[in-house]
């Protein structure tokens, strides 16, 4: 699609939204994805930059993520605006450009389960910022995809919780198996990943990132500005990143047991990660130390911890 965007009637903003042709432009952003996805498993930077920016500049893929962000029937963000109309669909659509953006706090609202009565304050951004994040997630989740280890599950395209369940059962069954398993649930991960070691290591443009982690909060009325770590619940974003901020515990913990021992022993340290939960597969209740040691490391260096609570080691028969 190809037009100057000059201010235009609703009347021919309404007509340009009815005539995008959506399965065409879901067929383009595939294309390129699986472009990015090859670059990102060259490790070629060069590609990467260019196909990502391709991606958050083509007029029809942020058409696409304007129809992802009303299809969800979210609430408003803090300016208190939803898109309805065709011809705001299509405004929106011409917004989403990185030149002058300036996001907007997250609208932070409080949730009181019924059953428990525990509450939740999800994070709400507003529209034009919501269709943001969906439209630079579509340039960075084939790379944290193609980087992503292979036993990490929840919020990643085509896994389940049986998937999960499944390598469970493969890594502790069978005469040979681990005794022992060291199990680590990460304290309030979305609450304190470090915004500095993000913005340096996620495979994404920086200053999208930044700004995108710096907005802030307005609850009841009162702005409460980010303080250098934390993810919000509300951003499409944010699991991908989180995930991404996990990714490499395998290695790290085959090389804390193993050094270079070659051929290794791959159940020694076999890890499987749901979200932020952490199983590993340990021979020795010393090894189980080496992983706890090796892991709160890894997290540490992210802004991150175990709850010691939750986190234990335990017998397989047990």
């Amino acid at each position: 699609m190809s037009m100057e965007f000059e201010p235009c009637t609703d009347e021919y903003l309404t007509m340009l939204w009815e005539h995008i042709d959506l399965k065409a432009a879901e067929e383009k952003l595939a294309d390129l994805q699986y472009q990015l996805t090859r670059a990102a498993y060259r490790k070629d930077g060069a590609a990467i930059e260019e196909l990502q920016n391709t991606i958050v500049r083509d007029l029809d893929i942020k058409c696409l993520a304007v129809r992802h962000v009303v299809g969800s029937s979210s609430s408003p963000g803090v300016d208190g605006v939803k898109w309805r109309t065709p011809a705001e669909k299509m405004r929106g659509a011409m917004s989403l450009t990185s030149k002058d953006y300036h996001p907007s706090p997250l609208r932070q609202i409080m949730l009181v389960a019924k059953n428990t009565g525990k509450k939740r304050y999800p994070q709400l951004p507003t529209y034009r910022d919501r269709a943001m994040l969906v439209l630079y997630g579509y340039a960075l989740i084939p790379v944290t995809e193609a980087y992503a280890e292979r036993k990490s599950f929840a919020f990643r395209p085509g896994r389940s919780t049986q998937d999960a369940h499944a390598y469970v059962i493969e890594m502790i069954r069978g005469e040979d198996a681990p005794a022992y398993i060291f199990y680590g649930d990460v304290k309030a991960c979305y609450a304190h990943i470090q915004h500095d070691w993000l913005i340096e290591h996620a495979p994404m443009d920086k200053h999208i990132l930044r700004k995108f982690l710096k907005a802030g909060i307005v609850f009841e009325g009162e702005l409460f500005p980010s303080e250098g770590e934390g993810l919000s619940e509300g951003s499409n974003l944010s699991p991908y990143l989180a995930n991404f901020t996990l990714d490499g515990m395998q290695r790290a913990v085959y090389e804390a047991i193993h050094g270079t021992t070659s051929p290794m022993d791959y159940g020694n340290g076999n890890l499987l990660r749901f979200a932020d939960d952490i199983l590993v597969t340990v021979r020795t209740k010393e090894a189980a130390e080496t992983v706890r040691q090796c892991l709160k490391d890894f997290l540490a260096e992210r802004g991150l911890a175990f709850s010691e609570e939750k986190t234990r080691v335990v017998r397989v028969d047990e």
